[in-house]
């Protein structure tokens, strides 16, 4: 007798119930990235009709405080600015990522056991969760239009060129498309990725005929672009952009308001290490102290050639424990741990205390990160035109970081 979905389905359920951070955390290769791996995973309720999460912050403290009584009390009952705390609140969208799992007829009915079927269908599943990390951690990296890289070249009619350290960034068998600018309309195709050069930097495309793709074009994964609309989750180059914004972000008022637009420093005229020092001495100087500092792989491979100044040790990070190389810095305001992150470009690095549960970034969702769609009741779908099975997972969660003007970007570090 064949085995049937109806004897695993409840296993599926409350593996990836009971597991479902650990899985998000984990599965495959869990050190894509440190900073998927670090942050505090939050469930909030989001706001009817899918208005999105409100996160207070408190962006001055009042000034109601002199050695005078009544000018104290004069500037507390007054209604000027600065009167008391003054508070904001980001409002902040959830962005949903389709995690398709499909599975063919074949591959079902080559199942002998329920422990085979449980097998085959989890590993479909966990590839699309290790997948959606992978995205995610790109997406934390940007600024919520879906950008992955920027074409360096002239494509030629079979591959297209990005930076080195963007390059880990794509897959085999991913889709991809390409707009003249950040928030622009794409341009015509839709190309697949079938092959990769690490040496040369580049992307090899099943067939570029009819695209118009230039140099310095940015690539899109295929569906994750929508001209000028935030259709990813808001990144840290939102949160923390390389110039002082003039625009609100999440309903937040940010101009010249450190708190809410976050710090930044211009190192197109230092080393790694010389900016790394300064960064953290101007957030000092912000009454902030800096712990972590998250560095591309190529801008860490700089630093640790300084074996004076930095020391490399071992570092286990977030509720799973998970390993990653580290080095250690000593600088003026005390020792600061860097990490590689994985999918970071060459030149940018992000510095704060990223332990802090009262300024750090952190993800929030409602129910499971990680959720199978079943609310009709039927979680296996026949696929109408092919002889296969599908499940729809989703991950439907937001970026949320409360205090900017606790952490420092660093931009333009030279390569």
């Amino acid at each position: 007798m064949s085995v049937t979905y109806a004897q695993v389905a409840p296993h599926l359920k409350e593996y990836y119930h009971d597991n479902n951070l650990e899985l998000w955390a984990t599965v495959g290769n869990p050190k894509i990235s440190p900073l998927i791996a670090r942050l505090q995973v939050k469930n909030m309720v989001e706001n009817a009709a899918g208005k999105g999460y409100v996160i207070p912050v408190s962006t001055a403290r009042g000034s109601a405080a002199s050695v005078t009584f009544s000018v104290s009390q004069g500037i507390s009952s007054g209604s000027a600015v600065g009167n008391s705390v003054i508070r904001k609140a980001w409002t902040v969208l959830p962005k949903t990522y389709n995690l398709t799992a499909k599975w063919d007829r074949e591959a079902i009915l080559a199942a002998s056991n329920p422990d085979a079927l449980f097998d085959v269908m989890k590993d479909e599943i966990n590839a699309r969760i290790e997948k959606g990390r992978l995205r995610a951690a790109i997406a934390l990296l940007e600024d919520g239009y879906g950008r992955v890289a920027t074409i360096t070249s002239a494509p030629t009619s079979t591959y297209i060129t990005v930076k080195s350290s963007l390059l880990n960034r794509f897959e085999i068998g991913d889709s991809i498309q390409a707009g003249a600018t950040l928030t622009g309309a794409l341009r015509a195709g839709t190309a697949l990725i079938s092959g990769i050069d690490e040496d040369a930097n580049r992307l090899y495309i099943n067939d570029m005929t009819g695209n118009s793709w230039a140099s310095g074009d940015v690539i899109f994964f295929a569906g994750d672009h929508t001209d000028s609309v935030v259709t990813m989750m808001t990144g840290l180059k939102s949160y923390l952009p390389d110039a002082a914004p003039t625009t609100d972000l999440n309903g937040v008022v940010r101009t010249n308001d450190p708190t809410v637009s976050g710090r930044r420093i211009d190192c197109s005229n230092y080393d790694i290490i010389t900016a790394l020092m300064k960064a953290a001495k101007r957030l000092h100087s912000a009454r902030f102290v800096a712990k972590d500092v998250y560095v591309s792989i190529d801008d860490f491979e700089n630093l640790s050639l300084d074996k004076d100044r930095v020391k490399i040790l071992d570092m286990e990070v977030g509720e799973y424990k998970i390993g990653f190389a580290t080095a250690l810095l000593n600088t003026p305001v005390g020792p600061i741990k860097i990490q590689t992150e994985a999918m970071m470009e060459q030149g940018r690095f992000y510095m704060g205390d990223f332990d802090n549960k009262d300024t750090a970034p952190f993800l929030v969702t409602t129910g499971d990160l990680i959720r199978c769609d079943d609310f009709s009741g039927n979680e296996l779908k026949d696929m109408a035109t092919e002889t296969a099975y599908e499940q729809r997972w989703f991950m439907r969660s937001a970026f949320a970081m409360p205090n900017p003007g606790a952490f420092i970007v660093g931009h333009s570090v030279p390569a």
